[in-house]
């Protein structure tokens, strides 16, 4: 089946993105039977998603797909979730029905076998905080704000969320520099000596706050 050589792009955080590209490097993959990526509009920003066909047998998971894309790709570039189906739908005339292609919820991705619960008050408080902004019941302390559909106005939303909870001031870069629940907690750490407030202090407000 040919699919997804129509040369179209779309907005991505701001960067232009052939969809044509990210599925050539799907292609490329040695699990991968068919693929397509198209975005999808939350009514704020544009997400990407992949949807896979594997060959008969194989198993592919998302943490497996993006680790993949990420040593071809740029992250802005990686869809933020996949969706296995058994065949892609199509038109009449053989290609890719882009239309037919099943709509998809952001709880997709809370069901990724390389989960890693918080240990922290501090990293519970960004779980929370990115679980309501990202509407997912399930966060890691791993997972990637971005991967898992973030958006910049999303990535605001946090850092305001962050300021008013944790009363800890953090620039908006900082969220793509430091994109995981477990790097970000760490520059609240550091934050927050540099304020000299001690951790404790900082998890207590997070606590009291929050829950």
């Amino acid at each position: 089946v040919h699919v997804g050589r129509k040369d179209f792009q779309v907005q991505i955080r701001g960067y232009r993105v052939e969809i044509a590209e990210i599925e050539a490097v799907l292609f490329e993959h040695q699990k991968v039977k068919e693929a397509a990526v198209k975005h999808q509009d939350n009514g704020e920003e544009k997400k990407l998603v992949g949807y896979i066909v594997p060959l008969e047998g194989e198993h592919l998971s998302n943490k497996e797909l993006h680790n993949y894309l990420k040593q071809h790709l740029p992250d802005y570039m990686i869809p933020a979730l996949f969706v296995m189906l058994a065949a892609l739908p199509l038109t009449p005339n053989g290609k890719v029905n882009r239309l037919a292609l099943p709509d998809t919820k952001q709880e997709t991705v809370s069901t990724r076998e390389d989960y890693v619960a918080p240990r922290t008050n501090i990293e519970k408080t960004l779980v929370s905080i990115w679980s309501q902004i990202l509407n997912l019941q399930q966060v890691g302390i791993y997972d990637n704000f971005f991967l898992l559909g973030g958006d910049s106005l999303q990535a605001m939303r946090v850092v305001s969320q962050v300021r008013s909870t944790l009363n800890i001031e953090l620039p908006l870069r900082s969220l793509f520099e430091f994109p995981t629940v477990i790097e970000w907690a760490k520059q609240i750490d550091r934050v927050a000596w540099f304020g000299q407030k001690k951790p404790d202090s900082v998890e207590s407000i997070a606590v009291e706050n929050w829950e």
